[in-house]
């Protein structure tokens, strides 16, 4: 026979013997004070934490007042705590030889805490750029994941973010433009001993020497790296240790040097020490070479001639923009060095105005010219392709040619440095 009795919940012991007063208050976060040697620093902190003058100062502090802000951690699954907030704090604890300091300790998942730990630190003024940049891109990674608008100093669930990208949102928060974080973000790419070098302008003017030997400048731009200015010096070959002359001649009409055909260069190659490996410099050729920059105009359209026009005087690249004088509409393109300032010397003193949409009419021709004759003649057609490819395999072949006689030369150097070495004595 089943039993009628329904289960019954009983409320655990310490409710039954304390106040709604008490058990709000248990639910409330408390500071505690943890061992530093408790406390672990955050997986891949973008902060860094340096004993320089100002930690002396917050280390002085510590010792005379103690921590005035509680640290924020989880708890580690290895055993102790991970910090989320106050690495500064807890490393100031240590100067001061401290053995604990005031926590306090959320139960946070990996995104939740990274945007905590970020947003802890961006309020401080001296942050280097690659800093800021490694941590715009923690935050808007841990945004993307937890796909919703969070204020993650009060709660880990938020409201949704109306249909708003993560990065607009983390723009809005930061105070910047949506263009400006993705720069900042682009930083992390780098190399990791370029975030630490200071730019040709800044290193110029800590030298006293330059043109902005006498201008103050943002020191939130002293590693940030320019695209173009890396560019630039990854297109010259004099960085390879090469010694390149007669690049320019003088032109009839102004008497005034302009840059001539490459074929024309004298160059002297391995004359002075490299600051960048032949090799890296020769892939950069190829990349730049296959792939040439296209950007848009300034109505935001790209152009299929962007990036493909060059000035025949000075060799700089063709702008193209959009004319819409006498109530049409046009693509032109022109010389960008004329339009540089007008500087006394520009390289360029005309601008070669070219329309580009008649230019695009005559390349369709011309490919459909091409077409028609690779389908009449299709046998003549393959053996010219073959032949052009045969020609350019045979320039390549060259250039690794003339390589051989500086690797020889390497491992003779190799072969005799491990020869004198297995010769002495263990």
């Amino acid at each position: 026979m089943k039993s009628s009795a329904k289960k019954v919940e009983l409320a655990p012991y310490d409710d039954l013997f304390s106040t709604e007063e008490s058990r709000q208050d248990a639910k409330l976060e408390k500071v505690r004070e943890i061992p530093l040697s408790e406390l672990h620093p955050f997986k891949n902190h973008p902060f860094k934490v340096k004993d320089d003058e100002a930690m002396m100062e917050t280390a002085d502090s510590v010792r005379q007042y103690g921590v005035l802000v509680p640290a924020i951690a989880r708890p580690d699954p290895e055993g102790g705590y991970e910090l989320v907030a106050g690495h500064r704090r807890h490393r100031a604890s240590e100067l001061a030889e401290k053995e604990t300091m005031p926590v306090i300790v959320r139960d946070l998942d990996d995104d939740a805490a990274t945007i905590i730990m970020v947003d802890s630190n961006l309020q401080r003024e001296s942050l280097l750029p690659s800093e800021r940049a490694f941590a715009y891109k923690m935050k808007l990674e841990a945004m993307k994941h937890q796909g919703e608008r969070m204020d993650l100093t009060c709660s880990q669930v938020g409201n949704k973010s109306a249909g708003k990208k993560s990065s607009e949102l983390l723009a809005e928060q930061v105070g910047q433009s949506k263009n400006q974080i993705f720069r900042y973000i682009r930083l992390t790419e780098l190399i990791p001993e370029l975030l630490d070098i200071p730019t040709p302008t800044f290193y110029m003017k800590d030298r006293g020497r330059g043109t902005c030997k006498n201008k103050a400048l943002n020191e939130d731009n002293r590693y940030k790296w320019n695209k173009v200015t890396l560019t630039h010096i990854l297109t010259r070959q004099e960085y390879c240790g090469d010694v390149v002359n007669f690049k320019t001649t003088k032109h009839f009409r102004d008497k005034r040097n302009h840059y001539v055909d490459r074929s024309q260069w004298q160059i002297t190659e391995n004359v002075h020490e490299p600051i960048i490996d032949r090799t890296d410099f020769e892939t950069v050729q190829r990349i730049l070479e296959n792939a040439p920059v296209k950007r848009p105009n300034g109505d935001g359209e790209i152009h299929p001639l962007s990036g493909l026009l060059f000035c025949k005087d000075c060799g700089a690249k063709m702008h193209i923009r959009i004319d819409y004088r006498n109530g049409g509409k046009r693509h032109v393109a022109y010389c960008s060095e004329y339009h540089k300032g007008k500087a006394k010397n520009p390289k360029c003193h005309s601008p070669h105005i070219i329309d580009a949409d008649l230019l695009m009419q005559t390349v369709a021709e011309v490919l459909k010219k091409i077409e028609d004759y690779s389908i009449s003649n299709r046998a003549e057609f393959e053996a010219l392709v073959k032949k052009n490819l045969a020609m350019q395999q045979t320039d390549q072949t060259k250039k690794q040619q003339k390589r051989i006689p500086q690797i020889t030369t390497r491992l003779e150097q190799i072969d005799k440095v491990l020869n004198t070495h297995s010769h002495l004595p263990l």
